[in-house]
């Protein structure tokens, strides 16, 4: 069986600060995520945007239609309320009317002055809208703003009045295939003044640079505007005047065409951070001569800065560098995390022997320190939050699902931990029912109710256990502990859910190859009028531990159904009439739905509809997206003929 690498494990040092992972379920097909507190109460909410429905316009227009409530159309905006300590409430939905895609430019700001945050974003013809916000979390129907994109929100006139950088799409001339057109020079990027009621007027125009960033460079109140050139890296400010107007810029040449800006001495003002080193802003749009914060070293690929917060909780800016590693020093991928003095210097890095999530940083806990939110939810349906934990140690390391590698998982499912053993060799399990001891390790599961019970082991290495959630298991917070002569060691704890659903796969998301689409490990089967049953291959391998890809799928003419079986665990009390599949939105008949047999292990079977491939032009992908007791499992992609 294959078990999928972790997402993001804790650190290997036990005594360095440390992230604890909890991942939240955010329902089928969900792009894009915004913070902000849009009920009120001081506490940094999550926004979320979930895929557009439509109900069908006529008998051969199928779809698509996903996530909506019945009887409903258009999309939906979905908000998550911080209930304090890092905990969310249920999802609280608003269904609109439009197909608009707020992942695309996701911003939050008062636009109508009433004090309650409103979200901005494009819908699918290229205009501008936004939702007023109701305060408690919903909102009001979309609002016209202008056709174009957003670039960034700010106060480019100091009247504490929103403004938006804006840009707009390029006219391209009538197409003529015989002698194409070049492509049209962008637009200006345009400040729009706003009036605290929703509407804007332009008040400055500026050439597109392709890289930007709002901040007060000059300390007035007033948003400026950071532009970047490519030959050289050229940084130019653009300070902005109280009528909204912006200045000539002020340039600083710099060697690295990847940065980041934040306070890092706190005087107020935007120092700017490289990949090595740091820039202190004057106050006047220029910088101060760059020192560096730190050497590398070896020949490495690395990344810009990340993301800068104060994580510690000591108010100084803290640094996160994401990384790729060596085979000498850093194994794999892995980020590093800066700890200011506040003097525009920092701590010795410490580092984390993993890739760096990205995604936005707040105190989603209340403990004055940053955490990270991390977008996982288009291929997993989940939110990763990081919080922050400046102790550090065993409990913060994760199991993860073995399937998917989100961090929740169900009692009976199978699980992994990624954590150095005692064990000197690797051992899987011969045969079921899966031991409690294998190469010298027994873990044990301490669940919320305090009842302590053995794991069933199916996989030790010395860097990894693969186990069976015992059955029983209560649901809430449990630790894992390695029981040796000595007693029961800490080794990490684990999000236990009622149910958790999660595909295994043949190739993962982002993998290998940024594009990667994920394939189910699945086995079809067509079956003919006459009764005799043809393999149909889900996907292809051209070798042993080749990287395998998607195989076309023919789908099924009248009376000549095909059947796909996948395979996944957390589906804990699935049955046909608890659990749902959807290709592309179209939902298709669950023909079987419980445990395959294997400890575990469970099994979905489901007819495909020739309706699956959606409307006209017709796609060869099919999202397919499988719940049970309305929690979506990760998505998986068929390709059809």
């Amino acid at each position: 069986m294959r078990m999928a690498l972790p997402l993001l494990a804790a650190s290997t040092l036990l005594a360095q600060p440390a992230f604890l992972r909890k991942d939240i379920s955010v329902g089928d097909g969900a792009m894009g995520f915004t913070v902000g507190d849009f009920n009120g109460d001081g506490r940094p909410d999550l926004a979320l945007r979930s895929w557009a429905c439509r109900l069908p316009s006529a008998a051969d227009d199928p779809g698509p239609r996903q996530r909506c409530p019945n009887g409903t159309v258009g999309g939906v905006i979905t908000v998550l309320l911080n209930t304090g300590g890092g905990s969310f409430a249920p999802p609280l939905d608003t269904v609109i009317d439009l197909d608009i895609p707020f992942f695309t430019y996701p911003f939050a700001a008062d636009l109508n002055g009433d004090g309650k945050l409103d979200l901005l974003g494009r819908d699918a013809l290229g205009t501008v809208r936004f939702l007023p916000g109701r305060g408690n979390g919903a909102f009001l129907p979309p609002r016209q703003i202008q056709r174009g994109y957003i670039v960034a929100t700010g106060d480019f006139n100091g009247d504490r009045i929103p403004d938006l950088l804006f840009g707009r799409d390029p006219v391209f001339p009538p197409f003529d295939p015989a002698n194409p057109p070049p492509r049209p020079p962008t637009p200006p990027l345009e400040v729009l003044l706003g009036n605290g009621e929703g509407y804007f007027l332009t008040s400055a125009r500026i050439e597109f640079p392709g890289w930007t960033h709002v901040a007060d460079f000059n300390g007035d109140g007033r948003s400026d505007l950071a532009t970047r050139s490519e030959t050289p890296p050229t940084l130019a400010i653009h300070l902005a005047q109280a009528d909204g107007t912006l200045r000539a810029p002020v340039r600083t040449l710099i060697d690295s065409p990847q940065w980041l800006l934040a306070d890092f001495n706190r005087d107020g003002l935007p120092d700017l951070a490289t990949t090595t080193d740091i820039l202190l802003g004057k106050g006047d749009g220029s910088f101060r001569p760059p020192r560096p914060y730190a050497f590398w070293g070896g020949e490495r690929h690395w990344y810009p800065p990340a993301a800068a917060a104060d994580f510690t909780g000591d108010g100084h800016m803290d640094l996160a560098v994401a990384h790729e590693g060596d085979a000498s020093e850093f194994p794999g991928s892995a980020f590093s995390l800066f700890a200011g003095r506040g003097d525009g210097t920092f701590a010795p890095r410490v580092v984390y022997r993993e890739r760096w999530p990205g995604g936005e940083t707040a105190d989603l806990d209340g403990d004055g320190r940053a955490d990270l939110v991390r977008g996982m939810a288009y291929w997993y349906n989940t939110l990763s939050l990081l919080l922050f934990r400046p102790g550090g140690g065993p409990a913060l390391r994760r199991a993860v699902s073995a399937a998917s590698g989100t961090a929740i998982v169900a009692p009976g499912s199978l699980a992994s931990i990624y954590l150095p053993t005692s064990a000197t060799t690797t051992e899987r399990a011969a045969a079921t029912p899966w031991p409690t001891r294998l190469a010298g390790i027994t873990l044990e599961v301490r669940d919320k109710a305090g009842a302590a019970r053995l794991a069933p082991l199916i996989y030790v290495s010395p860097e990894q256990i693969n186990f069976q959630v015992p059955p029983a298991t209560a649901l809430g917070e449990a630790s894992l502990a390695i029981v040796g002569d000595g007693g029961p060691t800490l080794a990490g704890g684990m999000q236990v859910d009622a149910a958790a659903p999660a595909l295994f796969l043949v190739t993962h998301p982002g993998v290998y190859e940024d594009n990667n689409v994920p394939v189910p490990a699945a086995v079809g089967v067509r079956v003919a009028s006459d009764g005799r049953q043809t393999p149909v291959p889900v996907f292809m391998c051209s070798f042993p531990g080749a990287i395998c890809a998607p195989a076309r799928i023919p789908l099924p003419p009248a009376g000549d159904p095909t059947y796909l079986s996948f395979f996944g665990t957390g589906f804990r009390g699935a049955n046909p009439a608890n659990v749902t599949c959807t290709i592309n939105g179209v939902r298709v008949p669950v023909e079987y739905a419980g445990t395959q047999g294997t400890p575990g292990l469970d099994q979905i079977n489901i007819r495909l509809l020739p309706e699956v491939r959606g409307q006209p032009p017709l796609v060869p992908f099919g999202f397919v997206t499988i719940s049970i007791d309305g929690v979506a499992a990760n998505t998986a992609s068929l390709f059809f003929n």
